[in-house]
Parts: structure tokens; sequence; C-alpha cells
């Protein structure tokens, strides 16, 4: 994730830093736009490899990237909780191990993941 808070390493846009990145390091994969990493503008977000909820990110005002069809995909963790249906909060996944994710997004949540 393109950041420029450490001492003006990306100033470009993130076009620029696309081409940058995949003339100089032979990049192919879908990148994220870039973002603060820290001060009061800082989005915070944790990248995973699917669909995830985590009882450890409620209330705590991150962002979830994760790739799915080769397009990465950002969303509000608190929004997913918040339609997350009762009957699955009573799983054994979730009272158990804490979280919950999924291998395809059900149609359930796409309302409020982005696709960048």
């Amino acid at each position: 994730i393109p950041a420029n808070n450490f001492g003006g390493q990306e100033p470009g846009s993130d076009e620029n830093i696309k081409t940058f990145c995949e003339t100089k390091f032979g990049v192919s994969f879908p990148m994220m736009s870039k973002i603060s990493v820290k001060g009061d503008d800082m989005l915070k977000v944790q990248l995973k490899g699917r669909l995830t909820l985590d009882k450890k990110y409620i209330d705590k005002d991150i962002y979830i990237a994760f790739i799915e069809n080769d397009e990465v995909k950002l969303y509000s963790h608190d929004e997913v909780f918040e339609i997350f249906p009762e009957k699955s909060r009573q799983s054994v996944s979730w009272q158990k191990d804490r979280s919950y994710s999924w291998g395809k997004t059900p149609k359930l949540y796409e309302s409020v993941i982005r696709k960048l």
C-alpha cells in the first residue's frame, strides 16, 4: 500500500506509482491507492486473503482489504459487522474462534464493499 509519510518516498499520483512499480519491479498484482499511515488522516487497514470479520476489530475504525477475482476490495469492518446476521453470530466459529470468513463474498455484503 503506497504512502508518502516516510521521507517523501511516494510523492506521485496512483498512476505514477503503479507505472514505477511495474517498470522497476515487474509488479503485476493489483495495487491499492496511496493512503496516509500516520497522523490525523491515517487510514487503518488490515490486509486479508478474503472477506473476514474478527471480534478484535469491532469498534476499532479498521478497514479490511483483500483481493478477490483480481480486484482489490476494501470495507469498513464495523459496517460489515452491522449487517452480520444474528444466526451467524451464534455459530461455533464466531463463538469459539472469534472470527468468521468467506471464500467468496456473499451478496449481503456487496453494498458495503468498495472495489478499488
